[in-house]
């Protein structure tokens, strides 16, 4: 009898075994898993971290895109306000040109005014002398009218006395 209590502890070291296997067996799941976690946490954690990152990179391209996008309207307004400017300096040289040839050709004629005024004046004052002459001449051939008449009047006198 004794080869079939021998075949008891056989059965009993196999199952302790496989207990113990399981046990450790179960360990190593425990710690494979924990492992699986901890990895899966990691894994998570990278892709919630990647996916931050990239949600940060296209706000990041977005204000960029955005303030490139401000920048060129700026210096299109910018360019805008320099041109008009430009134009409207060129506008004010221009006409400061034409009223600076307005004036002068204004104090041109105002000189040709004077000049026809004094001249006007000068022939006025001329006109007015031989007009002083044209009366002092003919009172001199009115008084000389008269003296000749005078003379003719007083022959006649003295043709008539004398004849």
């Amino acid at each position: 009898m004794a080869p079939s209590t021998d075949k008891k502890p056989v059965q009993k070291l196999i199952d302790e075994e496989t207990l113990e296997f399981l046990d450790r067996q179960r360990e190593e799941d425990t710690v494979i898993v924990t492992g699986i976690k901890v990895e899966q946490k990691h894994i998570e954690f990278r892709y919630g971290h990647a996916e931050r990152y990239n949600q940060w990179r296209s706000e990041e391209l977005y204000l960029e895109r955005a303030n490139l996008a401000e920048a060129s309207f700026l210096e299109k307004i910018h360019d805008d306000e320099e041109q008009s400017i430009l134009s409207r300096q060129a506008e004010h040289s221009r006409i400061q040109m034409e009223m600076e040839k307005d004036l002068q050709t204004f104090n041109s004629i105002m000189n040709e005014m004077r000049s026809l005024n004094t001249l006007c004046n000068q022939n006025k004052a001329a006109a007015e002398r031989m007009k002083r002459a044209k009366q002092i001449l003919k009172q001199r051939r009115e008084a000389v009218q008269q003296h000749l008449q005078r003379v003719e009047a007083r022959q006649d006198k003295e043709r008539k006395s004398l004849a």
